[in-house]
């Protein structure tokens, strides 16, 4: 996978908070109102949980992607969302993207309607959640290899 760091939104950002909204560190400025992101060639937003996602309570992360035609994000738009995911989801193969899932990492791609900048933004209600870190952006080829452990024998 090939990542660029002005399509970052998000380098060990620490999503170990109270419970509330959180933007990711970056903002993608795409550079002209109403971008066509996404319209010629695919783009794919990946997120990959780099620390394990704790919590002492039944903490749940919807990770949303947002869209804006100003940097300050005063009326963001969301085009995306999880939902409200129990946070132990996001440490497994069983995340939100079913059987890929954020540990893996996850991706989905971009939706259309994309205006000047986007954001992702980390909602985390129910508990606070006390560790955990990802990593996120854009990018046009998601690693889509699995890897197997090494001498595996199949048999009938």
């Amino acid at each position: 996978m090939i990542l660029d760091k002005l399509l970052e939104y998000s380098l060990a950002q620490d999503i170990g908070q109270t419970a509330d909204t959180y933007p990711s560190t970056n903002v993608v400025d795409h550079g002209a109102a109403n971008a066509a992101v996404g319209l010629m060639t695919e783009a794919y937003v990946y997120v990959d949980v780099v620390e394990a996602i704790t919590s002492g309570g039944s903490a749940t992360i919807d990770l949303q992607f947002q869209t804006s035609t100003d940097e300050a994000f005063t009326s963001p738009v969301v085009l995306y969302s999880t939902g409200a995911l129990a946070y132990t989801l996001w440490n497994t193969n069983a995340g939100p993207g079913g059987s890929e899932g954020v540990a893996a990492p996850f991706f989905f791609k971009v939706p259309l309607g994309v205006l000047r900048y986007t954001r992702l933004a980390y909602v985390i209600a129910g508990a606070t959640t006390t560790a955990g870190t990802v990593n996120a952006g854009i990018t046009l080829n998601p690693q889509r290899n699995r890897s197997y452990a090494d001498r595996v024998n199949f048999t009938n």
